[in-house]
């Protein structure tokens, strides 16, 4: 099936039609996003480690449905694959600093 790509605010999210699964990640976890550009300006991006402590990675091994949660994920075939990566970078850095002012409080 087709699978359709979002960005929210807090997460990015994989989800294939007529599937009931989505696989999502939270922005503040992606350290890199690796971009790979064709030269009709598609491309992928992929989302690299994950950066949660090592016992929250420890799930999987715990309970089988947290494992989409730590698999590697990719937004594939995307048609201009560098405004997508600037979007997920602004939301990205626009949730950090969120998270940030309401820290301070």
């Amino acid at each position: 099936g087709r699978i359709r790509y979002y960005v929210t605010s807090g997460r990015v999210v994989a989800a294939e039609d007529g599937a009931k699964r989505m696989r999502s990640k939270p922005l503040r976890a992606l350290p890199t996003l690796d971009v790979v550009e064709g030269a009709d300006g598609g491309g992928t991006i992929g989302f690299g480690p994950d950066q949660r402590p090592f016992w929250t990675r420890l799930a999987p091994l715990l309970d089988s449905r947290a494992q989409a949660s730590t698999e590697r994920m990719a937004f594939e075939d995307i048609p201009d694959v560098l405004s997508v990566r600037r979007l997920i970078l602004e939301v990205r850095e626009r949730e950090r600093g969120e998270t940030r002012a309401g820290s301070a409080i």
